[in-house]
């Protein structure tokens, strides 16, 4: 039997200096009976405690055991005879593999043929998964008829039908994300549904006291889980980004290579953006500020917008593309593929996918707003903030 780990993300572990040996380690045992003639390796990915883990065993006759630890129950996945290096996407449908919830204890696999088509059992968790399969499975059925209908309709030149699925298909993600919505709520007591919860999270801000609110309704366990512990300290952190705190200095260099922090524009309204060269949103972030330079004289306010970038090269290029004038700061391999890495993105609780991401700051350093999307109601946005700061006054 092979194991070996990979780095998975650890953005948030910083808050667990108590250590990993505080959550206990759980025991697991995968079975497995298929058809009898099936045969080669079997290969099995989870993950535990921010570690991704893959562990693989030969077998024969449609036989095999995996057994490990893990605190907690994770979402796994089983293939037979996995390919390695890059795969096409009809190689990698064509895999025989299933996902499931792997949980401490006995997970049983039972079939006639392969993965693809064998039930696994282990208790509520992999019960609830397949519930919340059975909805996800839905609704995509439901957006590919839609794409295809769509296509019909682009190829006959036919806007009135284009129209119309588009319409169509904003319902249907609507309605996706209320049944996600009503899954969570259902399952106070299910990693599933938490998993879930987080998922919904990592493309954005923590707004207080809303995520606290909605994470305090899932149970003790989970809240005290490993899991549960990251997002609690998510939280925490957010605690100290609400409107009213005093915003975290910042001090980056410029495309000139000078230090500009950001206490030193105190005295001025001040919108802090992060963006990111890794990622495809670097024309509407800059079509944004663009905007707001437009819109919000420059007097009244100042932009701050730090790229988050592996290359200065490629930061600078990127800026050459657009007109900006307005501060820009580099933060220099800010986040990594293992989370967030220097001071700027700890402090801000950053991850490439809840980029890009503003602060609208007042001139006594202290955050107005938080978690503002860079759209086109930015500006006005903005513009209200102040207006009602300067009326309060």
């Amino acid at each position: 039997m092979k194991k070996w780990l990979m780095p998975a993300c650890r953005a948030a572990i910083v808050l667990l200096c108590t250590s990993n040996h505080l959550f206990a380690q759980h025991e697991f045992t995968v079975r497995g009976e298929l058809g009898k003639d099936q045969q080669g390796m079997i290969r099995i990915t989870y993950s535990n405690r921010g570690e991704m883990v893959k562990d693989s065993v030969n077998f024969k006759d449609g036989r095999f055991t995996l057994s490990g630890k893990i605190t907690s129950p994770t979402q796994a996945v089983v293939v037979i005879n996995p390919l390695y290096g890059r795969i096409t996407y009809d190689q990698y449908m064509a895999l025989d593999q299933q996902e499931f919830y792997l949980s401490p204890g006995v997970n049983t696999i039972e079939g006639k043929a392969g993965l693809k088509t064998a039930k696994i059992t282990n208790g509520k968790e992999q019960a609830s998964f397949r519930i919340l399969d059975s909805l996800h499975r839905h609704f995509e059925s439901l957006t590919e008829a839609l794409m295809r209908s769509g296509q019909a309709h682009y190829e006959a030149k036919d806007s009135m039908g284009v129209q119309l699925v588009r319409d169509s298909m904003t319902v249907v993600r609507t309605q996706s994300a209320l049944a996600d919505s009503n899954f969570i709520l259902s399952y106070p007591d299910c990693f599933v549904a938490f998993d879930l919860f987080v998922l919904r999270y990592e493309t954005q801000a923590l707004k207080l006291p809303e995520a606290q609110t909605a994470f305090e309704r899932f149970t003790a366990p989970i809240r005290e889980s490993y899991q549960g512990k990251l997002f609690a300290a998510r939280i925490a952190k957010a605690r100290h980004l609400a409107p009213g705190t005093m915003v975290p200095d910042i001090n980056l260099l410029d495309t000139t290579g000078q230090q500009i922090s950001l206490s030193s524009l105190r005295g001025k309204y001040v919108l802090l953006g992060f963006w990111t060269t890794l990622s495809g949103g670097t024309p509407a972030f800059m079509q944004s500020l663009e905007q707001i330079r437009l819109q919000v004289n420059p007097s009244t306010l100042q932009i701050y917008a730090v790229g988050i970038s592996p290359d200065w090269n490629f930061w600078t290029q990127t800026l050459s593309r657009h007109k900006s004038s307005w501060i820009n700061v580099i933060d220099l391999d800010g986040i990594t593929g293992t989370g967030a890495k220097s001071e700027t993105a700890k402090a801000f609780d950053l991850g490439i996918m809840r980029l890009p991401q503003g602060y609208l700051i007042g001139p006594e350093g202290k955050i107005l707003a938080g978690g503002l999307a860079f759209d086109e109601h930015l500006a006005a946005t903005i513009q209200y903030l102040i207006k009602q700061k300067q009326t309060d006054k």
